[in-house]
């Protein structure tokens, strides 16, 4: 193995390790994302007064609520504000769940790219240790 194979050897493991590197920062930063959202669903399903979102949409005292019009004032239901404050964190949940799957997806691709370098170098290697093998069985 001369000096440039050397080299190219260690670029090669150099550029592996950042992309396995690179790939567990995705794959964490997904894994983290999902457990948000399973967090958020717990919140959602204990109590929907305990979303800050949709707290904030409650908040709004009927004065907030009222639309003055020509023909008179008109006030909208509370159910609106918590139909609209729900309706906003399911979207916030569905984005970041898009996000995870995004980040999970490109991790898992990265390193993929790594697990089957290593699995083809086993088999190699595998095949080099069987063929010495039967070299000192004959």
């Amino acid at each position: 193995m001369d000096l440039r194979d050397q080299q190219r050897a260690e670029e090669d493991a150099g550029y592996r390790k950042t992309r396995a590197g690179v790939a567990l920062v995705l794959i964490t930063m997904g894994i983290v994302g999902v457990l948000w959202i399973v967090e958020q669903i717990l919140v959602l399903v204990s109590g929907p007064q305990d979303v800050p979102l949709i707290a904030k949409f409650l908040a709004f005292d009927p004065v907030a609520r009222t639309l003055v019009t020509p023909a008179g004032n008109y006030q909208l239901p509370e159910g609106l504000y918590f139909a609209a404050g729900f309706f906003l964190h399911i979207l916030v949940l569905s984005v970041a769940a898009t996000l995870a799957k995004a980040l999970i997806a490109s991790g898992a691709s990265l390193m993929g790219q790594d697990v089957a370098s290593a699995l083809n170098h086993l088999r190699d290697e595998m095949r080099r240790l069987k063929e010495h093998l039967e070299s000192r069985n004959k």
